[in-house]
């Protein structure tokens, strides 16, 4: 019995174990919106599609949770498809979320692994997790969300092998995250970025794949201390790496070709180390650095980039032992930078270059740079030096704030620039060849007082350029195939004599902003724009140079008072001007002006000299503020010219003027020589010298008082050959002008008188509205009315007390007028023609219709001291 009793309290307890065991271990299918509260395994048994609220909510630990392929859909507008918050040890596999605000999203969760898992198509964001530490996610996949995975304020996480292709803003996305491993992801084809970390430091990153994003491929801002080693960032459409504000992170092994923008990108970011990278084929810079400092560079592979590194304001960088291949324009450019270490590098094809838009000493002469090759060539920089020779081996030369140097027969080709002097002064560079750099043959920067004889520099951007570069003296230069041939920015008081400027891209020589240089005996063909360009230049000389088979030969903008003389010019178009005036001759004695070719068209080849002074007549126009007075002549004898001028004046006519100032217009012509000036003689006091307008030369008479003229035309050609038209008689006659003032002292209109012979002439005339004329009175004698023994009280013109009595001349008005004109014929009354009128001019006129309205008069002198009745005074001779 008691045997009996333990064996069945022995089956009982197998039977209670075995139900427990059953109880924990068996999984539990899920088929529709649920909340797990309970820890256990728990699998999808068929997709599930909801509109509002999480699909699945998980509140517990331990919880394994396997989609089994099927997929839960939010219809675009529920909130999740799974959400856990604070739990830990949560597995959610093989599930595809699509369709929600936030596919997957796991809040203050720990120890949790996401495997094999795709977010699809959510609003916000795929995968997230806030405030979520040590989780594990693997294998994952999503596109089409705005972001697909969101690490904020997550630390400790491992992200691996996921995929975060093609969604609409960011592939992988960490904000204020820590010590996370990422690696061996790919996040391709973004509409942002592939990767990018905001505020998370000491992540590393490893093996990844970001490429063909809209933007950056790894885009790393205010981050720090964070490793990214054997990335791929290739073809996307801004940056392949960029660090913005970020500082002592770590890049090894990485590979950014062939981006739109730039390979490597700092901005603001400094002591980060970057080894063994590679950086090729990219549109714009290898490496850009922007105000970043300290960072180091080491052992780096950069090659086939538009541009290589360019230090933009950064300050303390090293480089060490990288190799800078095939790069456009530059290997490495030091813009406005202090302090650069560049040592044991390798250059092919481009070299270094530095610059600066101010004449800062620490820009140019802080740097070390050692060791360094260019096409298997030493690279020579010398700072502060005074005295020493550049040995022949060179490569390349920079010298910063150098003096008394020499540099002969160096050979300084296939580099960025050949030979670059910054703040350097007093140096001598004789019989170097620069051919084929992809910026300058020769640059001075800031450097005055050098001589650069005998060099030879071709294939080049520009063969020479001097940039704020004074009493620098180019002789004997030959500077051909360039893309410019000798550039002169904002430097003065250079001498440029001898030099060849042939067969360049655009310019021969140009200026700009640079005054008082002498440009001697140059030659400057076969350009394919430009001979010479002078821009906002003045008070250069410019003598003696050839300038032929160019489009132009001189093209001024906005430059004057330069000197251009005893230049040979024949091009296509010989010379453009624009707000421009300047000196096209010297005197005689010192040569005279230009030699003008165009394939037997040229002002000098149609020209000839007539005069015997050796040079062409008549001068050359170029425009109306720019005059040849001495052009030279391609024929140089003296042609003869036997004709005079034909001469015709066609203004003025024999005929009386009633204006004091008269239009001079003249026909002169002559065939042979042509015209060099025609003068009109105004009786035997006055000469005029006409201008040729069109067909006509014209001038004016200037005021001339009443009286009668003769104008006499006397033309002359370039052979000093004259002719005078006929003369012409005309006569001035102008009136004498009035004011019309009423009784009440208002000034109405004029009245205007003139005698013609013995023909006294007068017009009344209204001025100002609602006013008009009913009747006009004139009477005119030689003496005075104020005298009262005159004509006017003898004639009974006017009474005793000074009232009228009666006019000569009257005129009424029905309906009034506005003008009135009437004359008189002085022999008719007794006036002394040799003698002055005195002339009472009276008129009745209206106001705003009213029929009388007051009594008006030629504004002068009053009668018996009576304001009332006036006369004025007119002079016969």
């Amino acid at each position: 019995m008691k045997l009996s009793g333990f064996k069945t309290a022995i089956f009982l307890s197998i039977l209670i174990s075995l139900a427990f065991i059953s109880g924990v271990s068996a999984d539990t299918a899920i088929n529709n919106v649920c909340e797990i509260n309970k820890s256990g395994i728990y699998y999808l048994n068929n997709s599930i599609t909801s509109d509002s609220g999480n699909i699945i909510t998980i509140t517990c630990s331990d919880v394994v949770l396997d989609g089994n392929g099927f997929y839960l859909d939010g219809n675009g507008v529920a909130e999740g498809g799974i959400y856990a918050n604070g739990v830990t040890n949560v597995t959610i596999k093989d599930v595809t979320v699509q369709g929600f605000r936030y596919g997957i999203y796991l809040k203050y969760v720990d120890n949790s692994t996401l495997e094999n898992n795709a977010a699809n198509l959510n609003e916000l964001v795929g995968i997230y997790l806030l405030n979520s530490t040590n989780n594990i996610l693997t294998y994952n996949n999503g596109s089409d969300n705005h972001l697909y995975l969101v690490l904020e304020n997550s630390n400790n996480n491992t992200i691996t092998n996921n995929t975060a292709n093609s969604n609409d803003d960011y592939g992988i996305f960490l904000d204020s995250s820590d010590n996370n491993t990422i690696t061996g992801n790919t996040a391709n084809s973004n509409a942002d970025d592939g990767i990018y970390l905001e505020h998370s430091h000491n992540n590393v990153l490893t093996g990844n794949t970001a490429s063909l994003n809209k933007l950056t491929g790894i885009d790393i801002w205010y981050s720090n201390y964070n490793e990214l080693i054997n990335n791929t960032a290739n073809s996307n459409n801004d940056s392949g790496i960029y660090l913005a504000v970020s500082d002592n992170n770590v890049l090894t092994g990485n590979t950014a070709n062939s981006n739109d923008d730039c390979g490597i990108q700092l901005d603001g970011s400094n002591n980060n180390t970057f080894t063994g990278n590679t950086v090729s084929s990219n549109h714009e810079n290898a490496i850009y650095m922007l105000d970043s400092y300290n960072n180091t560079f080491t052992g780096n592979t950069v090659s086939s980039n538009e541009y290589g590194i360019d230090l933009d304001g950064s300050h303390n960088n090293t480089f060490t032992g990288n190799t800078v291949s095939s790069n456009g324009d530059y290997g490495i450019l030091i813009y406005d930078s202090e302090n650069t270490a560049i040592i044991n590098n390798v250059f092919n094809e481009s070299g270094m270059h530095i610059q600066s838009e101010s004449n800062i000493s620490t820009y140019w002469n802080t740097h070390t740079i050692e060791n360094n090759t260019v096409n298997g060539k030493p690279i020579y920089y010398f700072k502060n030096n005074v005295g020493g020779t550049v040995p022949t081996d060179a490569g390349q030369v920079i010298l910063a704030n150098c003096s008394g140097m020499n540099m002969e027969n160096l050979n300084l080709s296939n580099t960025t620039t050949g030979l670059e002097l910054g703040l350097s002064s007093g140096n001598n560079i004789t019989n170097v060849t620069a051919n084929s750099n992809f910026w300058e043959g020769i640059r001075l920067y800031y450097s005055d007082n050098n001589l650069l004889t005998g060099n030879t520099l071709m294939d080049n951007s520009n063969g020479i350029s001097m940039r704020d570069s004074d009493n620098n003296a180019l002789t004997g230069n030959t500077l051909m195939d360039n893309s410019n041939g000798i550039v002169l920015g904002t430097s003065n008081n250079n001498i440029l004599t001898g030099n060849t400027a042939n067969s360049n891209g655009k310019y021969g020589i140009y200026l700009s902003g640079s005054n008082n240089n002498a440009l001697t005996e140059n030659t400057v063909n076969s350009n394919n724009k430009y001979g010479v360009y002078i821009m906002y230049s003045n008070n250069n000389n410019i003598t003696e140079n050839i300038a032929n088979l160019n489009y132009y030969g001189m093209y001024l903008e906005n430059s004057n008072a330069n000197n251009i003389f005893n230049n040979t010019f024949n091009n296509t178009d010989n010379f453009a001007i624009l707000n421009s005036t300047n000196y096209w001759n010297t005197s005689a004695e010192n040569g005279g002006g230009n030699r003008w070719f165009s394939n037997g068209t040229g002002f000098s080849e149609t020209h000839f000299d007539y005069d015997g002074d050796g040079f062409c007549d008549p001068y050359y126009t170029l425009d109306g503020n720019n005059i040849d007075y001495l052009p030279i002549p391609l024929d140089p004898t003296t042609h003869s010219d036997t004709t005079v001028p034909d001469v015709t004046i066609n203004s003025p006519i024999e005929t009386t003027y009633y204006v004091n100032n008269i239009e001079i217009n003249v026909t002169a012509s002559d065939n042979i020589s042509g015209i060099s000036a025609v003068i009109a003689e105004i009786e035997s006091f006055k000469n005029i010298t006409l201008e040729l307008d069109g067909d006509y030369y014209l001038g004016n008479t200037g005021n001339l008082s009443n009286g009668n003229y003769k104008i006499t035309i006397n033309a002359t050609d370039w052979a000093r050959k004259s002719n005078s038209a006929e003369s012409v008689n005309f006569k001035i006659l102008t009136p004498e002008i009035y004011d019309l003032t009423t009784e009440n002292n208002e000034n109405i209109g004029l009245v205007s008188i003139f005698v013609d012979e013995d023909i006294l002439n007068f017009t009344y005339k209204i001025t100002e509205p609602n006013w008009s004329i009913s009747e006009i009175h004139l009477t005119a004698f030689n003496e005075s009315p104020n005298d009262p023994a005159s004509m006017w009280y003898n004639e009974k013109y006017l009474t005793k007390n000074g009232k009228v009595k009666t006019f000569y001349f009257n005129e009424e008005f029905d309906p009034s007028a506005f003008e009135a004109s009437g004359t008189i014929n002085l022999t008719e009354i007794p006036v002394d023609p040799s003698s002055k009128l005195y002339i009472a001019a009276n008129a009745v006129v209206r106001k705003d219709g009213v029929k009388k309205f007051a009594d008006a008069w030629a504004n002068g002198t009053s009668i018996s001291d009576r304001t009332d009745i006036m006369y004025v005074e007119y002079p016969l001779e």
